[in-house]
């Protein structure tokens, strides 16, 4: 599976890291947002696509959630993430927090 990391603020002001990508063997994309704290022990998972019902999502969705708790998105993840599903990528992993973020 694909792994991308960022950092990002909810419009809440709450500080979050959040880890999406694609799942090869699955065949979506996954997303987990989780708070991050001071002690690694206190971080809570915001959203993870794997508590919905229907856990498959796409890039669209991965956008709309982070929209929704005001989560800004690193240029270019979007398009990396649909070109992960593409190549049907598996083993990869990027840190985007030295790009700049769009919001």
């Amino acid at each position: 599976m694909s792994q991308h990391t960022f950092r990002g603020v909810t419009s809440a002001g709450q500080l979050v890291e959040v880890l999406c990508g694609w799942d090869r063997p699955l065949q979506y994309h996954h997303l987990t947002i989780e708070t991050v704290c001071h002690n690694p022990d206190d971080d809570q998972v915001i959203y993870c696509n794997l508590q919905e019902r229907d856990p498959g999502l796409n890039v669209d969705d991965i956008e709309a959630k982070c929209i929704e708790l005001g989560i800004a998105i690193p240029a270019g993840l979007l398009a990396a993430l649909d070109q992960d599903e593409v190549d049907n990528v598996g083993n990869a992993r990027r840190d985007w927090d030295e790009q700049p973020a769009v919001a």
